[in-house]
């Protein structure tokens, strides 16, 4: 073990002695303050290549000298000649994962500019205001600065680069297989105030969000995420907080390239030769063979070793869970065949490319948690698992057959938190407001009750909801109380009569959003239940909001503070001030609110989740980006809605033909839905977009995806205290409607941020 200690360090001199060299360029004609003509070329990839991406390369007066695209099968460039005076900046803007992104590259002479998240994270601590893309108006680095800066940046990844066999700068040397494979183990994001955080995949090990973990025994595995203020350069005494993959087995594009290959071989058959399902006696029951292709992608041998995701078992009619395992279901939706088997017999998933993976790290001993991006048919980008709502998968790496198999978490419950940003529109004023909070979720569907083959106690027994959850940050950073909140189920009996219209009744427990929202605990009882006798309980999230500024915009769409323009409601319980330490509701909106943005990636906060049964479940969830003040959030790519959107909602009050919307394309965020909200429902449309897509219409139904949808009670028919299309639902129609509508346009980044502009009409 010495002797290999002692090479590694060897290794690790003459590994940054080799980058001290070639920092400064590429094999390149020119000195850094003169003017040239020669090319430049590289590989644009972040892990995932930048596929058919747009290139554009300017000099330091900030002159565009030179475009191309990206290569369709790995990402590389070439710009035959490029004149201009050096440093040039390089700036690619292409889709990456199921998103869309801008990276760049700063190299102080022509030849090799490999544009990546290293590089994007150099230029961005080269920047003045921190943000890369500003570094293409111009600017006074020179070559030096350059390399000062790529030296601090090397530094801190020694350890992880080393182990990995790379050499040479990951910027101006050659692009190889062992660069390729530390890019899929390497996270920089940099923040919109122009900060950053570094992070290695191991460095962000994270056993606890497998269901058998418990967090009351066992301490939360600490995040290794380094973090920078803008402008500041990282150094090598960092490098052991960036550590470098302990498997022997890693979990890298390369190694996961055969599972990945067959998920897409197997969608690339026609849903009726993959598998036909119909329901027979509350089994899935499939009735032709499975195909081929699509066989042994899961380690699925039974209930009580096999795949198990968020609640969701597998489920390809071909392995024991398909057969042992009743669901109760009466019909083929994903509740009844799975987290594979529904996607398996849908259409919707005919021609599915599935994507190099992302966002890879040890969860524990041969077990990675793993994202796949996917590209559908239609030309929309998602990730494998989004039917169930799954963010990411879990691969387990068999020793004695030497593959990759999906895994899953083995959660019997679905739970998330996350950052939650959103720029509110007052009507069509020009009056906005920026909130930024935590978005907490929690599904009610769940393994025990929708997959309890040796349930035989009936619908009492069988039918297993959560009833309550109480969220508690597990480090001193947390942004929530110590004693955390509280999440419970308001829906139980409905009221015995409804008058349809009538406002007083507005605020009754038929508000789709009444599951699991934010209570005080003194208030929550075992009265509380999760649904009508029979009926499945609606999902619902929760958002609390930490803090908030107002804003108008200047001329050129940027926001401009401007305090009390657009203050938002204070009502109980949104904001963590109304909370006591102990979690219990303080009922005091005049104390401050959260403004230290302290929680970073990777934070833990313990979910203790209370059952129907009275079980009691315990999970760990992590922020998967850091919280952001509202100035850091204002500098965000907001979805920009179309001139006249905000007016023509402001005034919509239901139309059976739905509301129709347009934005601006995006660079920096692929916006990847719509929604429309009014009192009593919603509809949040995941609307296919293909990236580059400016307008969709939002459906406008006469019933919503609600559990009390077309019941009659007392001869009142809930659709219509339910209906899109009644004006009575809408602010702008009646003085009498307590809330009215919310338009909203969603987006997400490259590193996982979920952001969303809105138009209120209150």
């Amino acid at each position: 073990m010495q002797s290999i200690m002692k090479m590694i360090k060897l290794a690790s001199l003459l590994f940054v002695s080799a980058i001290l060299i070639s920092c400064g360029g590429g094999g390149g004609s020119s000195s850094s303050s003169g003017t040239s003509s020669s090319s430049v070329s590289g590989t644009a990839a972040v892990g995932a290549p930048i596929l058919g991406g747009t290139v554009n390369i300017y000099d330091s007066t900030g002159t565009l000298v030179g475009t191309t695209t990206t290569s369709t099968t790995d990402g590389s460039y070439t710009v035959p000649s490029v004149s201009g005076k050096a440093p040039y900046t390089v700036e690619v803007i292409g889709n990456v994962g199921d998103s869309q992104g801008k990276y760049y590259a700063v190299v102080g002479s022509t030849g090799v500019a490999n544009v990546n998240q290293i590089s994007n994270g150099i230029a961005a601590s080269l920047s003045s205001t921190g943000d890369p893309s500003a570094l293409t108006a111009g600017h006074s680095q020179t070559a030096a600065n350059i390399s000062t800066k790529e030296t601090g940046f090397v530094g801190a990844l020694n350890t992880l680069l080393t182990a990995l066999g790379v050499s040479g700068s990951p910027v101006t040397g050659s692009f190889s297989a062992a660069l390729d494979s530390a890019l899929d183990n390497i996270n920089v994001v940099v923040l919109p105030d122009g900060s950053y955080e570094i992070a290695s995949s191991e460095g962000q090990a994270m056993p606890d969000i497998m269901g058998s973990f418990n967090p009351d025994a066992t301490q939360a595995a600490s995040h290794k995420v380094q973090s920078y203020a803008k402008g500041t350069t990282p150094s090598s005494s960092e490098a052991a907080y960036i550590p470098a993959p302990s498997s022997s087995i890693a979990a890298n594009a390369a190694t996961l390239e055969t599972l990945r290959s067959q998920l897409e071989t197997c969608f690339s058959h026609a849903a009726a030769s993959r598998g036909v399902a119909t329901s027979s006696g509350g089994n899935p029951s499939w009735g032709s063979t499975i195909h081929a292709d699509c066989k042994n992608l899961a380690y699925d041998d039974g209930a009580g070793s096999g795949f198990k995701h968020d609640s969701y078992y597998w489920i390809d009619g071909d392995s024991s869970n398909s057969t042992s395992i009743k669901s109760g279901c009466t019909n083929t939706n994903g509740s009844c065949l799975g987290f594979f088997g529904a996607m398996l017999t849908n259409s919707n998933y005919d021609k599915l490319t599935v994507l190099k993976p992302d966002r890879i790290r040890p969860v524990g001993t041969n077990l990675w948690h793993v994202r796949f991006p996917v590209v559908y048919a239609s030309g929309s980008r998602g990730s494998f698992g989004d039917m169930v709502g799954s963010t990411y998968n879990v691969v387990r790496y068999d020793t004695s057959t030497k593959k990759f198999q999906f895994y899953g978490n083995q959660r019997d419950v679905q739970s998330t938190i996350q950052p939650a940003v959103s720029l509110i529109e007052k009507g069509a004023t020009g009056k906005y407001r920026l909130e930024t909070g935590l978005n907490i979720y929690v599904n009610p569907y769940n393994s025990r009750s929708l997959k309890n083959k040796n349930c035989t106690g009936g619908a009492a027994a069988c039918v297993v909801y959560p009833i309550s959850a109480r969220i508690t940050p597990m480090t001193s950073s947390g942004l929530l109380p110590t004693g955390g909140v509280m999440m419970g189920n308001k829906v139980n009996t409905p009221p015995s009569s409804i008058t349809t219209g009538v406002s007083s009744n507005k605020n009754s427990t038929f508000n789709v959003c009444t599951y699991m929202n934010f209570e005080d605990p003194t208030l929550i009882s075992a009265n509380y239940s999760v649904a009508i006798t029979g009926d499945p309980a609606a999902a619902c999230s929760g958002v609390i909001r930490l803090n908030y500024g107002e804003y108008t915009k200047d001329s050129k769409g940027a926001l401009v503070a401007a305090s009390g323009i657009y203050p938002p409601p204070r009502a109980r319980p949104s904001w963590v001030s109304s909370w006591n330490a102990d979690g219990t509701y303080n009922g005091n909106d005049s104390r401050p609110l959260v403004t230290a943005t302290t929680a970073k990636r990777g934070e833990p906060y313990k979910f203790v989740i209370t059952m129907s049964n009275g079980d009691v479940i315990k999970l760990v969830n992590r922020l998967p980006y850091s919280s952001l003040s509202p100035d850091q959030a204002a500098n965000l790519p907001f979805p920009r809605l179309a001139s006249g959107v905000d007016t023509s909602f402001a005034s919509f009050a239901g139309s059976s033909n739905g509301f129709n919307l347009s934005w601006s394309q995006q660079d920096t965020a692929l916006i990847f839905a719509a929604a429309i909200y009014w009192e009593q429902g919603d509809v949040d449309n995941t609307l296919n977009l293909a990236p580059g897509a400016t307008s969709a219409t939002v459906p406008c139904p006469s019933n919503t995806y609600n559990a009390l949808a077309g019941k009659n009670y007392a001869g009142d028919v809930v659709d219509d205290l339910l209906s899109c299309t009644k004006p009575l639902n809408w602010r702008s129609s009646t003085a009498s409607a307590p809330d009215g509508g919310v338009l909203q346009l969603k987006a997400k980044t490259p590193d996982g941020l979920f952001i969303q502009s809105q138009v209120k009409q209150f």
